[in-house]
């Protein structure tokens, strides 16, 4: 067990973790190469750290043995796992998370972990956690210890505000956080899950772990990382700091192979260079040309009602009467909708405001009139992408 040292000697900030021995005690478990190493983490001085990769590269399951690792140190150490929705933490979803770190050579992480302590791992599904116990050869457990992973759901973020006191809760792993469907309150919730779990702690650290890759992603604009991320290729990691001072770790990472280069060649040796991200190699972050916005004194609003849900973010569009290229129309990312507003989706419609598609009337026609003459100008390539993809969905190019 490391030594017991609180940051700046106040319990309040938490523990001053000794990050050398924790990576020395995961090193010790003799993982196996070629997946993702939590060790190569500046844990000291990052609060974030971002994980992304095209496939499943052993992100959570080391990130969780990481952990594990730290309560070897630690007495007490807990992680949080959280998924984006109540029903992505149920037994039949969750059950099987940890079977690797379970059977591994016979167990031998808990073995090691524990120091021959304790014997397996038991989900336990009516508290929402996974616990270390011991079973006897019948398989009954006769004996457990207090849970050292806890089970979390973002929407339910509000609910833990009242009943979830976790003060040894220093890792939260947020596990697949870029969905098909972005929800705009998703990172608030997360915030607000942040200071409830961690109160005054300096001490604990948040992982965000996604298995595919997405440019126009909401998440990356709200981490404030989408620039960052664009100069990034398969294999980049590093320290990145916000405008406002927060710390993070980006790493876009990738196992590279003899069979990965062979399976690239065989199925993906085309120039189209989306397919980058696929094979390992060239640009991985792909963008349209656009027209960026281009503002004026002497510009004129027009109407900015219009606004288009894609499913991911919400985009706002300008009618602008401009001196010298007439009217056009700006589109970039805006956070709400107002009374009196007409909203553009591909999803169910629920209230009057909401428009199939392109929608219907004089002003969502004048979309696709100033589209057709290229009067479309936007604030960013992720605003772009977004709109062409909602669009060719509404036009059935993905169906």
């Amino acid at each position: 067990m490391a030594k017991i040292r609180f940051i700046d000697g106040k319990e309040q900030y938490g523990i001053a973790y000794d990050w050398g021995a924790i990576r020395r005690r995961y090193k010790s478990l003799k993982v196996p190469a070629g997946y993702w190493d939590p060790c190569e983490v500046q844990w000291e001085s990052v609060a974030y750290i971002i994980a992304l990769s095209t496939r499943s590269t052993g992100k959570t399951t080391n990130a969780l043995l990481f952990g594990m690792a730290a309560r070897a140190e630690y007495s007490g150490f807990q992680i949080g796992l959280v998924r984006t929705r109540e029903e992505q933490i149920m037994p039949k979803m969750i059950s099987q998370m940890l079977d690797t770190v379970r059977t591994f050579e016979g167990g031998r992480y808990i073995k090691q972990l524990t120091n021959g302590r304790w014997n397996d791992i038991q989900h336990d599904r009516q508290n929402r956690c996974f616990r270390y116990v011991n079973r006897d050869d019948s398989g009954e457990i006769y004996e457990k210890d207090e849970p050292f992973l806890l089970l979390l759901a973002l929407t339910a973020s509000d609910d833990y505000k009242s009943v979830l006191v976790a003060p040894k809760l220093d890792m939260l792993i947020f596990d697949e956080f870029i969905q098909e469907v972005y929800d705009p309150e998703s990172f608030g919730r997360l915030m607000n899950l942040i200071r409830t779990i961690f109160r005054d702690r300096l001490s604990a650290r948040v992982c965000m772990m996604a298995n595919t890759i997405r440019p126009m992603s909401p998440w990356y604009r709200e981490l404030e990382i989408s620039k960052e991320l664009r100069k990034l290729r398969l294999g980049d990691k590093e320290r990145y700091v916000t405008e406002m001072g927060t710390p993070m770790w980006l790493h876009v990472f990738d196992t590279p192979s003899e069979h990965r280069k062979k399976l690239s060649t065989f199925f993906f040796g085309f120039k189209n260079p989306a397919l980058a991200a696929i094979r390992g190699d060239g640009e991985l972050w792909v963008w349209r040309n656009f027209q960026h916005i281009v503002s004026d004194e002497t510009d004129r609003e027009l109407d900015k009602r219009i606004k288009i849900d894609t499913g991911e973010d919400l985009l706002g569009v300008d009618y602008v009467v401009t001196e010298d290229r007439g009217l056009v129309a700006n589109i970039h990312p805006v956070t709400k909708v107002r009374d009196g507003d007409i909203v553009l989706t591909n999803g169910e419609i629920w209230d009057r405001q909401h428009r199939k598609g392109r929608g219907f009337g004089p002003i969502c026609e004048l979309l696709e009139k100033l589209e057709k003459q290229g009067k479309l100008y936007f604030s960013d390539a992720e605003s772009n992408s977004s709109y062409v993809d909602f669009m060719a969905a509404a036009d059935g190019y993905f169906d």
